[in-house]
């Protein structure tokens, strides 16, 4: 399983944009530059990818200001893939 990270113009991931390449889980932590132009992008979208399919419904953080800072943010998700 992984998780990929979009920067995307709203909640519903329009317009959204791939944040480096696809995180193995178990890691739990993506970086996103200090120099990464937000341009239009006002969320952070975070998926689950297993062998087959992304999930349909992503966690969703809001970003405000010019900079930011997340410390402890959660992602709950359940390994269905019995045989990975």
């Amino acid at each position: 399983a992984h998780y990929i990270v979009y920067l995307a113009e709203g909640a519903g991931g329009a317009g959204r944009s791939q944040v480096d390449v696809d995180i193995s889980v178990p890691t739990n932590m993506a970086a996103i530059p200090a120099d990464t132009d937000i341009i239009n992008f006002t969320h952070i979208l975070v998926f689950t990818k297993s062998t087959f399919v992304e999930q349909s419904t992503p966690a969703v953080l809001a970003l405000s200001g010019t900079s930011s800072y997340t410390v402890d943010l959660d992602f709950v998700d359940l390994d269905l893939d019995d045989h990975e």
